[in-house]
């Protein structure tokens, strides 16, 4: 008999604080211009964006953060991408396979988050994490 898992989210995790709200909306929209936030987080989302894109959602939300912004996103390196090649070999589904060789290419140099950081005027701490991850804080100075 198959084993179920049971996936638990933030929004249940966080039931008992109601001090704590998820909302899911376009970055690019005036109703997201519009609320307020302490902290932003994105986990495997900006790699979707051209460097212009970023420095146009990051710099407002930076400016307008009480604490700040939290990334987890992809390490773009050669052996990320063979490694997960190498996982492909037993994936049947093909859009999972070119999503995420596509999401590895997309992924972030170090130099560029560093570069990135500057353009929109922040302080910013840069860690590696296991499974070619990013964890990238960002403050406004």
């Amino acid at each position: 008999m198959p084993t179920l898992i049971r996936l638990i989210t933030p929004r249940q995790l966080s039931e008992s604080y109601d001090n704590i709200s998820f909302e899911t909306m376009d970055i690019f929209s005036e109703a997201f211009k519009a609320i307020e936030y302490d902290v932003v987080l994105t986990t495997l989302f900006l790699h979707h964006f051209k460097e212009k894109e970023l420095v146009s959602f990051l710099k407002p939300v930076i400016e307008k953060a009480k604490l700040g912004v939290v990334v987890n996103d992809l390490h773009r390196h050669r052996l990320a991408y063979y490694l997960f090649k190498l996982l492909c070999t037993t994936i049947k589904n093909q859009t999972i396979i070119e999503d995420g060789l596509t999401s590895v290419l997309r992924g972030f140099k170090r130099n560029e988050l560093e570069d990135i950081s500057e353009k929109i005027n922040a302080t910013y701490q840069i860690q590696w994490k296991w499974a070619f991850r990013f964890q990238w804080i960002l403050m406004r100075k």
